[in-house]
């Protein structure tokens, strides 16, 4: 399969012991940087670089790396955040805690190896006016960072659905789960970048984010990035595939940690618990409300689990002064 697309790496690095002089920053000084990252539009399609405490990008080369399976369509079994008077243009999804010591993918049987994914609604697009039966036919995105392991890159990019197309499918798109599947998808090209995640340690305070970006003139793009600790990578592809930024239609998210794809399930070691944060940037804040609900009401279904059991409460906050609607849930074995 052939994708022409952009991608866009955004690598970020704070304090290192190695060397005395980039600066050491304290967990707060940490974190207003990593916000001002997240927040700071990219100046364009491509790829950029940028290092704390300078809060500026730089042209890098890009990577074009492919993932190696879809993150496929089914389940629902997880919380997701529904925003009522506004469509939203960014999700974050932050592992607020974890005390997790092992995960192992059920599929490649690889310690260490996941995904991070926040998901949209299934949402009309134009993009299925030749399916079979348009009016049954969604569009549905995923933001992905995929942690392939100890000694493997870990990629971030984004996955493309039009489910239910029941028709041959879009030059460069592919029929799931297999030639005469129902649903059609693609990927973004990828950023492959380096260290690898040794320890599941590191999925503490790690955040997952999918936001659109408007350069003007009606070109719109989307975006995955991910955070871990004081670096950020990126993949910016233009908001083509399914306009989903362009077109208004991104109303609900969800996000977790999960198996690595192919319907995979990340088995995280027994006593392991992980609390969840996922936040949203809406379009219009004035009479904005949010709350938790599953994410199969959102048709937002990925396959891939882990063996982890939600507890049962999920708070929902509406917007502060100081903060962007959210909400808050955990799991544990």
């Amino acid at each position: 399969m052939q994708i022409l697309t952009i991608t866009c790496v955004i690598a970020a690095t704070l304090g290192s012991s190695q060397n005395s002089d980039i600066p050491t920053f304290d967990d707060s000084e940490l974190r207003a940087w990593q916000e001002a990252v997240e927040d700071m539009p990219l100046p364009g399609l491509g790829c950029y670089e940028a290092s704390a405490p300078a809060i500026e990008w730089r042209s890098v080369p890009c990577a074009d790396v492919r993932p190696t399976m879809p993150h496929v369509v089914g389940g629902g079994f997880n919380r997701a955040i529904l925003v009522n008077g506004s469509t939203i243009y960014r999700a974050d999804g932050q592992i607020a805690s974890s005390n997790a010591t092992s995960v192992i993918d059920s599929i490649t049987l690889q310690q260490g190896n996941y995904s991070l994914q926040v998901n949209s609604n299934r949402f009309i697009t134009s993009k299925c006016n030749t399916a079979a039966n348009p009016s049954t036919c969604r569009g549905w995105q995923q933001f992905v960072y995929e942690n392939r392991g100890p000694n493997l890159q870990g990629l971030v990019f984004m996955e493309y659905w039009l489910t239910d197309y029941n028709n041959s499918c879009p030059l460069g798109w592919v029929r799931y789960p297999n030639s005469s599947g129902p649903h059609c998808w693609t990927a973004s090209s990828v950023v492959s970048f380096a260290p690898a995640q040794p320890s599941v340690s590191t999925l503490n305070g790690m955040q997952l984010s999918g936001k659109g970006l408007h350069f003007g003139g009606g070109l719109y793009s989307g975006a995955a990035v991910i955070t871990i600790g004081g670096t950020a990578y990126a993949a910016n592809n233009p908001d083509t595939y399914l306009n989903l930024f362009s077109g208004g239609q991104w109303t609900a998210a969800e996000f977790n940690v999960y198996g690595a794809g192919n319907g995979s399930r990340a088995n995280f070691g027994p006593g392991t618990t992980i609390s969840l944060r996922l936040s949203v940037a809406p379009v219009q804040y004035n009479g904005t409300s949010v709350g938790c609900i599953m994410a199969s009401t959102i048709g937002s279904q990925t396959s891939e689990t882990n063996n982890l059991q939600l507890d049962s409460l999920c708070l929902a906050q509406n917007a502060t002064m100081f903060t962007n609607p959210r909400i808050m849930y955990g799991e544990r074995n």
